[in-house]
């Protein structure tokens, strides 16, 4: 699918390996997610991952827009 993201001229900013939350059960490097399983919310782990994301993409995109 990011394939057809950057063919729009889409930036993908992924979790990445940086963070140590990815050492915990949610260790997807490609982004935060949640599959739903025994559950029908995200727990304090995907909830992490997610805010962890969402600051990393608020960052790159302050960097983008001050170039």
């Amino acid at each position: 699918m990011n394939s057809t993201f950057y063919h729009w001229g889409s930036l993908v900013v992924p979790l990445g390996y940086g963070d140590p939350h990815l050492n915990k059960q949610s260790g997807n490097p490609y982004g935060a997610g949640f599959t739903g399983g025994s559950s029908d919310r995200p727990g304090d782990v995907e909830l992490t991952a997610a805010r962890i994301q969402g600051d990393r993409l608020a960052r790159f995109a302050a960097a983008v827009a001050a170039a």
